[in-house]
Protein backbone atom coordinates (compact mmCIF):
# COMPACT_ATOMS: atom_id res chain seq x y z
CA UNK A 1 0.00 0.00 0.00
CA UNK A 2 3.14 2.00 0.33
CA UNK A 3 3.55 1.87 -3.37
CA UNK A 4 1.57 4.80 -4.59
CA UNK A 5 1.25 3.21 -8.31
CA UNK A 6 -1.80 1.80 -6.56
CA UNK A 7 -4.81 4.12 -5.55
CA UNK A 8 -6.54 3.29 -2.48
CA UNK A 9 -9.90 5.00 -3.61
CA UNK A 10 -12.91 5.11 -1.51
CA UNK A 11 -15.23 7.51 0.01
CA UNK A 12 -14.65 9.36 3.35
CA UNK A 13 -11.68 7.13 3.92
CA UNK A 14 -9.64 8.96 5.93
CA UNK A 15 -10.63 6.55 8.88
CA UNK A 16 -10.06 4.03 7.13
CA UNK A 17 -6.40 4.57 6.76
CA UNK A 18 -5.73 5.83 9.80
CA UNK A 19 -7.11 2.34 11.49
CA UNK A 20 -4.56 0.77 8.65
CA UNK A 21 -2.27 2.96 9.75
CA UNK A 22 -2.74 2.29 13.81
CA UNK A 23 -3.58 -1.41 13.80
CA UNK A 24 -1.75 -2.67 10.96
CA UNK A 25 1.52 -0.13 10.97
CA UNK A 26 0.39 0.57 6.72
CA UNK A 27 0.82 3.48 5.19
CA UNK A 28 -1.63 4.28 2.45
CA UNK A 29 0.76 6.42 -0.18
CA UNK A 30 -2.02 7.32 -2.85
CA UNK A 31 -5.59 8.45 -1.43
CA UNK A 32 -8.31 9.02 -3.87
CA UNK A 33 -11.45 10.38 -2.11
CA UNK A 34 -14.12 9.74 -4.69
CA UNK A 35 -16.06 13.01 -3.05
CA UNK A 36 -13.18 15.08 -3.74
CA UNK A 37 -12.64 14.47 -8.04
CA UNK A 38 -16.80 14.60 -7.73
CA UNK A 39 -17.05 17.89 -5.67
CA UNK A 40 -14.44 19.13 -8.78
CA UNK A 41 -15.96 17.72 -11.65
CA UNK A 42 -19.19 18.73 -10.78
CA UNK A 43 -18.69 21.99 -9.21
CA UNK A 44 -20.87 21.16 -6.13
CA UNK A 45 -19.13 21.75 -2.85
CA UNK A 46 -22.62 19.76 -1.26
CA UNK A 47 -20.40 16.39 -2.46
CA UNK A 48 -17.64 17.13 -0.40
CA UNK A 49 -19.66 15.72 2.77
CA UNK A 50 -21.50 13.27 1.00
CA UNK A 51 -22.03 9.30 1.60
CA UNK A 52 -21.55 6.60 -0.91
CA UNK A 53 -25.04 6.40 -1.71
CA UNK A 54 -25.77 9.99 -2.44
CA UNK A 55 -22.44 10.24 -4.05
CA UNK A 56 -23.90 7.62 -6.50
CA UNK A 57 -27.06 9.10 -6.80
CA UNK A 58 -26.10 12.60 -7.51
CA UNK A 59 -22.99 11.58 -10.02
CA UNK A 60 -23.82 8.45 -11.61
CA UNK A 61 -27.71 8.54 -11.46
CA UNK A 62 -28.24 5.49 -9.79
CA UNK A 63 -28.51 3.60 -6.06
CA UNK A 64 -25.80 1.80 -5.26
CA UNK A 65 -26.37 -0.56 -2.10
CA UNK A 66 -23.45 -1.10 0.01
CA UNK A 67 -22.61 -4.75 1.00
CA UNK A 68 -20.72 -5.44 4.53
Amino acid sequence: MEDDTFPFIGVGINNDILKLYNDYDLNVANIIDLRELATDEMQSDELRIVILMTLGREVLGREIEKFF
